[in-house]
């Protein structure tokens, strides 16, 4: 199982930043996933939320990306462009 260790924002003059940090996944952007195998819609979860998150960020025209070291964890990054109002 996972846990989110950090997460902070940067604000740059075009973009913002989300960084969220783990201690480590697998098969994180397969659709329908689960880390325990035990888990079912019944008790909670499709195993899609990454890819519920990669949808809303490709619709704003952001990235995510992911920085991993085996063992360790995760960091995911967030960009989306900044609105000038």
């Amino acid at each position: 199982m996972s846990t989110i260790d950090n997460i902070y924002v940067k604000v740059y003059k075009d973009n913002i930043k989300i960084h969220v940090k783990d201690n480590g996944l697998n098969y994180i952007f397969e659709r329908f996933y689960r880390v325990d195998k035990s888990r079912s819609k019944k008790t909670g979860g499709i195993g899609g939320g990454l890819t519920v998150v990669k949808s809303i960020v490709d619709l704003h025209n952001g990235n995510i990306e992911v920085k991993s070291k085996l063992n360790e964890g995760s960091e995911f990054i967030v960009t989306l462009p900044k609105l000038n109002l």
